[in-house]
This record gives structure tokens, sequence and C-alpha cells, in this order.
């Protein structure tokens, strides 16, 4: 880890990290005012311009750093102190005034989702997870918001009714089981995520929209 660390120049603040998803929703107007460059040399400027302005932004406060990952650009946020109840409301500004400032700059439009805060390098991974599952949810909520795994894992826990139980690593170990022939598994994975579904009171808003 130190070495990997040691080659791509990167550094942590404290033992605490979160994550960032930025799914990129409307770049047409924004790939328009570039002139005279190829679709490639486009999509290469795009992602310099979004890369360092959230890590320029993240660094007021703490430590950013943005790869693209699959179809989201990914920021990993390292905190300079490990405590504090304000980190929360420090990870919503920062995807705020990230949203906001590419939108009214660059007519870059983005939907992001913000992961919990996690302890070590093992929780990266964690809140990685915690941010796909809730990028998940702009399908119910909209895109060019800005979703809270938070948020949404506590409303889900005080009232059933307002979404439904399927996990993304839940769906991820039921796609491989299917993949791997584990077909006794995969129907033990699917008959959990169908019980647990069905003790809830009723259809859900986000079930009934699925």
């Amino acid at each position: 880890m130190n070495e990997a660390l040691t080659t791509f120049n990167m550094a942590f603040e404290s033992d605490r990290f979160a994550v960032i998803l930025m799914n990129l929703e409307e770049s047409g107007p924004f790939y328009e005012r570039v002139q005279g460059m190829d679709p490639g040399d486009k999509r290469k400027l795009l992602q310099f311009i979004l890369t360092n302005v959230m890590e320029e932004l993240a660094a007021r406060h703490n430590r950013g750093y943005v790869t693209e990952i699959d179809e989201f650009f990914a920021c990993l946020v390292s905190f300079r102190q490990e405590d504090g109840p304000e980190r929360k409301e420090t990870l919503l500004q920062l995807a705020r005034e990230t949203q906001a400032f590419l939108n009214q700059h660059y007519h870059i439009q983005l939907t992001l989702s913000v992961s919990s805060v996690h302890s070590g390098i093992t929780g990266i991974s964690e809140a990685y997870t915690e941010a796909l599952d809730a990028m998940e949810y702009k399908l119910v909520m909209g895109r060019k918001e800005i979703l809270s795994y938070e948020d949404i894992h506590k409303g889900t826990e005080a009232d059933s009714n307002t979404g439904y139980y399927y996990p993304l690593q839940v769906e991820q170990q039921l796609i491989n089981c299917v993949k791997v022939g584990d077909f006794e598994k995969a129907k033990t994975t699917l008959d959990g995520i169908i019980e647990r579904n069905l003790q809830r009171p009723a259809v859900s808003v986000a079930l009934a929209r699925a």
C-alpha cells in the first residue's frame, strides 16, 4: 500500500475517509463550446476540469483525489481531522459547490452521491459501495440531485414505505452467483430479497416506479 501511494503521489491526512461519486448527466453544452478538438480530446479536457475543480475545492478543508471508474467520477476524500460532527456537512457542501461551479462556469451538469465516513484503508471500499448504493436512487429522486447514503438509509429504516430492500452488494452477489452457475445460492439470495420486501406493509414508491 505504501508503495502504491508513493507511485501515485498520494498522501492521506488521517484515518477517516469518504467517497463522493459524480454521474455526468449533461455535457453537450460543454462540448459545443469547445471548438477545434476531436471528441477524445474534449473528453480528456472535461475530465481534467472536473478533477481539478473538485480536488481544489476539497483541499480547502481536507484532501481529495478524483479518478474515473466505469461511468462515474469518484472522489476519495481524506479528512484532515479524524473526528468531528461537521464532516457530513463538509461532504455535502463540497458536493453542492462542485455541482454549482461546474454548471455555472462550464455547463457540466452532475448528479452526486455521498457516502458516510469510514475508518481505515479497508473502509474506502465500503464508502465506495455506499456511494454506489446511493446513486441508484437518482432514478427515483431525479437527476441533478445530491444523494446522501446516510439520509437515504435513515429514511428507509424509519419508514418502510420510502424504499425497497435491494442493496448494491446483494445485487452484485446475485449476479455473481448466476455468472458462476451457482443457482442454488442464487435462489437462496433471491428468496431472501423477496421475503425481506414482502415483510413491508405496503409497496414502496421506489418499487412501484422500478
